[in-house]
């Protein structure tokens, strides 16, 4: 698996919890949520987006988790982003939409409305520095993906179950007839990966149906599995 699809796993957990990180049982599971929240937001609208989103308990946990890795640098870019919001806009007792003002921008909600007018409570020159640390942070001075497979790699396996459910909840997520082309196409390439075996075994028979029919099986597979992943 991906490292952003390994991260990403333990932040969906918490869908069901109003993305509460303390929904998760684990510690560990805590860190790889906010490193999912981290860089999915800083990638995407700088740090500011982050915490709007994520609130100051994301930081801590994504902080903590950056430094266990061995990721320093990139811990202390966004410690550094967090120090600077802390000094002029303590966090304790915000509710969201407060959180949601520390965005210079405008912010527009799903149904069209104005959720945020332009402008911070954070002085420019601030706000000017928070982007240019989150311009760093995107950079990546350090490799998380490395860098947290290695320290996560066996609490992940411990948890292994998972990958099945995701690759379960994946599944029931694709259409009908997608589901019914890749059950299908995996059936066909099943299938000709036997007659491979039985080919290689008995060479003789490469110039004979059963040559024919394993091109077949694998064209059939290529198509049915191509069509599915499309449709669903």
């Amino acid at each position: 698996m991906e490292w952003f699809d390994i991260s990403c796993e333990y932040h969906r957990r918490t869908f069901g919890h109003e993305a509460d990180l303390l929904s998760l049982p684990a510690e560990w599971q805590r860190e790889l949520a906010a490193l999912w929240r981290l860089e999915a937001d800083v990638n995407n609208g700088a740090y500011l987006q982050f915490l709007a989103n994520w609130g100051r308990e994301s930081y801590v946990y994504a902080s903590q988790a950056l430094k266990k890795i061995g990721a320093h640098k990139m811990a202390a870019l966004i410690d550094a982003c967090q120090a600077l919001v802390d000094e002029h806009f303590p966090l304790e007792g915000k509710t969201r939409r407060e959180l949601q003002s520390l965005l210079p921008n405008e912010v527009i909600g799903m149904d069209g409305t104005t959720v945020k007018e332009r402008g911070s409570p954070l002085p420019d020159d601030i706000l000017a520095r928070i982007y240019d640390l989150s311009y760093e942070f995107m950079a990546y001075p350090d490799d998380i993906a490395k860098l947290g497979q290695r320290y996560y790699r066996p609490f992940v396996k411990a948890d292994a179950p998972w990958l099945l459910r995701g690759w379960m909840t994946w599944f029931t997520q694709r259409t009908i007839g997608a589901r019914i082309q890749l059950v299908a196409g995996i059936a066909c390439l099943a299938a000709a990966l036997g007659f491979s075996v039985v080919v290689l075994e008995n060479p003789q028979l490469a110039k004979e149906w059963y040559s024919r029919l394993w091109l077949l099986l694998f064209i059939v597979a290529g198509v049915l599995i191509r069509r599915a992943l499309r449709e669903g």
